[in-house]
């Protein structure tokens, strides 16, 4: 019996720059799923302008019609939107790949597709629907998140992987105690991430333990309550006003990656993300934070009660500083409860979160053997 040929995928994504969960996780599988010939063609256009995003996007389509031509293309791998502009590409990604004979795969990365599927005007569903249809294959984060596209398409096959943390947090952890009990924001500095719920619960955290401390990673970022420069203005505004009267106690790093990420989180205690982010799904951060050795105190919002239990920390109601400073007195109070939680959650994300469990899913949903970890396996990037 003949060997069967490799699989040929070609992934159609956002790799970084810029950096943001998305790319991160779209370059990770490429670099690092099944056994197969990949060539990957980049789309990201976070912070670009319309004229050069439509750029983008028209050379995107040329190198994959370029591809089409020149070789077979057993499957199409891609990231979809989840807005009327972006689902155009969508539409002439699946067209493409049926028209050339290529299996579909679609990978859901936010909690938004349902709402923004649901208030199409009637003629643009179906034009959608159409398209959407012609999908084999769904992945998404979590169970809950198969709601995403089950009432709309109840046919459709939906595979459940979850996220996974970057590899450079595969190293031993040792919480012991601490003088200062470090608290950490490692996320966009954005209004629906909940920035300003945590500062006002700070404000009555840090009056209330002497040996508290807060740090501050991320961009300040806009969103659909404010505008970047009222985020920066108003954020810039409160950490001064909580400097002065917590001295010591509060700092902002800015935009923070690599190694100093990694050593942040392995040097923090107890990571706090009141998000109610609309297309908030399985954050990254979460996860890395708990490899780290992190207790979580997060928000019951969206899919995030999936991740985070009373085993991981506290869940507590979205933008409400009272109920984060609840929490955190919770944990800061019982040294103890925290370090199992702590403890926990380190072996909870090797077992279930690591880059090498999810490219064993990965490769397994898409049906290719697995295959070793390179910068871009047997890659072939445009």
């Amino acid at each position: 019996m003949s060997p069967r040929p490799r699989k040929s995928i070609l992934f159609v994504g956002p790799l970084p720059p810029p950096v943001h969960g998305q790319s991160l996780h779209f370059m990770e599988t490429c670099r690092g799923v099944g056994n197969c010939d990949k060539y990957v063609v980049s789309v990201n256009a976070t912070g670009k302008s319309v004229p050069a995003a439509m750029v983008l996007v028209l050379s995107a389509l040329a190198r994959m019609v370029g591809h089409f031509l020149v070789r077979r293309i057993d499957i199409v791998y891609f990231t979809c939107a989840r807005s009327r502009k972006g689902s155009l590409f969508d539409f002439l990604v699946i067209g493409l790949a049926r028209a050339f004979g290529s299996k579909v795969v679609n990978h859901l990365h936010g909690a938004d597709f349902r709402d923004y599927y649901a208030t199409l005007p009637r003629a643009w569903k179906k034009i959608a629907a159409w398209f959407y249809d012609r999908i084999d294959l769904s992945i998404v984060l979590t169970e809950g998140m198969k709601d995403q596209f089950l009432p709309f398409f109840p046919g459709m096959r939906i595979e459940v992987v979850p996220n996974f943390y970057a590899r450079e947090f595969e190293r031993d952890v040792v919480k012991g105690p601490s003088r200062a009990r470090e608290l950490i924001y490692l996320s966009n500095i954005m209004e629906s991430k909940g920035i300003f719920t945590l500062l006002e619960a700070f404000r009555r955290i840090g009056e209330r333990f002497d040996d508290v401390k807060l740090t501050i990673a991320g961009a300040c970022i806009g969103d659909e309550g404010m505008k970047e420069g009222e985020v920066r203005e108003r954020f810039l505004r409160e950490l001064e006003t909580l400097g002065r009267s917590l001295p010591g106690k509060i700092a902002y790093l800015g935009v923070i990656r690599g190694e100093e990420k990694v050593r942040r989180l392995m040097d923090s205690d107890i990571f706090v993300l009141p998000t109610f982010y609309r297309s908030e799904a399985f954050p990254l951060s979460i996860i890395e934070a708990m490899r780290s050795g992190n207790a979580i105190v997060t928000t019951r919002h969206n899919y995030l009660p999936e991740i985070v239990s009373g085993r991981n920390g506290v869940l507590v109601e979205p933008r409400s500083s009272g109920a984060v400073e609840d929490a955190l007195n919770g944990l800061l109070a019982n040294g103890g409860k925290t370090r199992e939680i702590q403890k926990h959650n380190i072996d909870e994300a090797k077992s279930r979160y690591s880059c090498e469990r999810y490219l064993e899913r990965i490769s397994a949903v898409l049906e290719v053997p697995p295959g070793r970890l390179s910068p871009m396996g047997d890659g072939k990037s445009d």
